[in-house]
């Protein structure tokens, strides 16, 4: 009896460790996808910077919403790593 219930919960365990590792799965899509879009986005801002016909102003302007972009990557960036600092400190396979 006891040898089932050992094995029941090496199950559990195993199975907590892989729902766990469905979440960083997703969260990993979620993030890649939430960082390419802002590649576009800034590529995009950059892009009209480079035309000539735009205005001073609106240059500025492209620029600046550029370093937004840049900035929301960086938190983006940031929370990911902080997040597997995390893991590594709470999930055992």
């Amino acid at each position: 009896m006891e040898k089932l219930i050992g094995e029941v919960k090496q199950l559990q365990e195993k199975l907590l460790f892989f729902e766990q590792l469905a979440i960083m799965g997703k969260l990993i899509l979620c993030s890649a996808h939430e960082l390419n879009s802002l590649l576009e986005e800034i590529r995009g801002f950059l892009s009209l910077v480079q035309d000539k016909e735009n205005d001073p102003d609106k240059k500025d302007h492209h620029l600046s919403e550029a370093l937004k972009g840049l900035h929301r990557m960086s938190l983006t960036i940031n929370s990911l790593l902080s997040l597997n600092n995390f893991n590594n400190k709470n999930v055992t396979p």
